[in-house]
């Protein structure tokens, strides 16, 4: 079997570094401590000297390995292993003994020859070598060619490190965070442009600007690589997270939701709303903060008012942790027993106008605070919950008690603002079986004399009662959870407090407002839906 040759020619200095390798071995073995040789001669030895006459060689000796081709490179690293650098020496060919064996000479000559006997000059003297300059030889073509390419001109990077501040990091509340960063820029403002100071409470152009600096601070630490992307115009790899969001940066450098709507009227942070990452502490502070906004929302709720300004990836899972977190909630979410419902009736499954099908139902009482001159009085008042069976909107009346009277005026309240129902479903409740026949005495009255007018009337536009059986609450399973929805905001916002008439009325308002902006339908992760549906869209 034919062995393989080597491609490449070796030349005389390849030799040399085998030849070199060998002497070492044989000259570190022979010469180490404690051995029977140097035991025999008594000789001691304190350092060792090794010399050689090929400057390319020991100028490749001393070059850095990662410098050097394979073949030397291997050799090279044997050497340094075996010796140190400072070992090697370079001699002249005049003053190499070994020369004179290679080149050749008589046995007459060598007779005679000192240099063979005694060796060069300067090791009778006792002198120190002179340390060899290797740059002589880096311009030499025998040195060069077995040395790596590599660039002449070195490679400079500059690195911008985008730190987190700490008080986004440490800060638990968005308003304060919000607050703070506003103050700053002021200062910072009103210290460059000392003439022209600005003064007085924050400006909501402040907060603005102020918001834009955090989210930007955060997006620079946490999406730094895709942005870096976007600056250089260089389209996102397939294994980036924001690739399905089409996100770009704005004027501000702030990295937002993409789209087809940016045509669209809507408003900038609905359609294209900023990005923020998942686990990071401003994501936590923000859903903290929108959850206690609309008075202690549900998971879905909170998550359809966040993406009205911020995108964050994954959310659903993120906002539910969050949530379990509220302190306020877990203390009020005590679970009862579940009931199992019935099928749902007709009213509740037939398309028509909003609050044509109603369900109606009393919570409370509530405990007001009146002032009468010195002296401070309490009275009790109910709410009168008004739900829409078609798309569970609701209405809320504040009535003074539970007579029939009261009942009437919230009714009619309630029909001047979201007109007139075709059927009304409630329990069987006192007061509302006296509505019921009070109003038939009032239409009467009203419409005396016109009987035909007020048949047809009737025929057309009159309100039909449903009364579920008596003591059957579970018959009006839909307005008992509007029922529960507007205690469980209260309980949240007021607690055991007692509020003013004053108070507690745009209280109810506002807590109507937050029931009817809640998702009917679930939230979808696609950034092209832009809204959530929810009842204040249909009516």
């Amino acid at each position: 079997m034919a062995s393989l040759t080597r491609l490449k020619r070796l030349t005389v200095l390849h030799f040399t570094y085998n030849a070199l390798i060998q002497v070492e071995k044989s000259l570190l073995v022979s010469c180490a401590p404690n051995q029977r040789t140097l035991d025999a001669f008594k000789v001691n030895i304190s350092q060792i000297y090794l010399l050689t006459d090929s400057s390319i060689v020991l100028a490749w000796i001393k070059k850095p390995l990662a410098q050097l081709k394979t073949f030397v490179r291997n050799r090279v690293s044997i050497i340094q292993e075996l010796t140190e650098s400072d070992f090697w020496k370079h001699v002249n060919s005049k003053n190499n003994p070994v020369d004179i064996l290679s080149r050749g000479i008589s046995s007459d000559k060598i007779q005679h020859c000192e240099l063979w006997w005694f060796g060069p000059p300067f090791l009778h003297q006792y002198k120190e070598l002179e340390p060899y300059d290797i740059i002589a030889v880096e311009g030499d073509d025998l040195f060069l060619q077995e040395l790596k390419e590599t660039s002449d001109f070195p490679l400079c990077a500059l690195l911008k490190n985008f730190e987190p501040l700490d008080i986004i990091i440490n800060c638990s509340s968005f308003t304060k965070l919000q607050r703070v960063i506003a103050w700053c820029k002021r200062f910072i403002e009103n210290a460059r442009h000392p003439m022209c100071r600005t003064m007085g409470s924050l400006k909501s152009k402040e907060l603005s600007e102020s918001l834009k600096c955090i989210i930007k601070n955060i997006q620079r630490t946490s999406f730094y690589n895709e942005i870096q992307y976007l600056e250089k115009g260089i389209p996102l790899p397939n294994s980036c997270k924001l690739l399905n969001l089409n996100p770009f940066l704005d004027d501000s450098g702030l990295l937002r939701v993409g789209g087809r709507l940016r045509n669209s009227p809507i408003p900038r942070n609905k359609k294209h709303p900023m990005i923020i990452p998942t686990n990071h502490n401003f994501t936590y502070i923000i859903i903290n903060h929108f959850h206690i906004l609309y008075f202690h929302t549900g998971a879905e709720a909170t998550l359809a008012n966040i993406k009205n300004s911020f995108w964050i990836p994954s959310a659903r899972n993120v906002v539910r942790i969050i949530l379990r977190t509220c302190i306020t909630c877990r203390k009020v979410s005590a679970k009862g027993s579940q009931q199992l419902m019935a099928d749902l009736p007709a009213a509740r499954v037939t398309a028509c106008r909003v609050f044509s099908q109603v369900g109606i139902d009393y919570c409370g009482p509530f405990q007001l605070k009146t002032f009468s001159g010195k002296c401070r009085q309490i009275r009790k008042v109910y709410v009168c919950v008004f739900i829409c069976f078609t798309v569970k909107a609701i209405h809320l009346e504040i009535v003074s008690d539970l007579t029939t009277e009261a009942f009437l005026a919230a009714l009619k309240r309630f029909v001047a603002r979201r007109g007139r129902p075709i059927e009304i479903h409630s329990d069987n409740g006192r007061n509302f079986v006296g509505a019921n026949n009070e109003l038939r005495k009032i239409l009467k009255a009203l419409f005396k004399g016109k009987m035909e007018e007020i048949m047809d009337f009737l025929s057309k536009e009159q309100i039909k009662w449903n009364f579920n059986p008596p003591s059957a609450p579970h018959f009006g399973g839909l307005w008992e959870a509007g029922v529960k929805s507007l205690k469980y905001h209260l309980k949240r916002v007021i607690g055991n407090s007692i509020l003013s008439h004053e108070e507690f009325l745009p209280l109810v308002v506002q807590i109507e407002a937050v029931l009817n902006s809640r998702p009917i339908c679930p939230l979808s992760n696609d950034p092209n839906d832009v809204e959530t549906l929810t009842p204040v869209h249909i009516f």
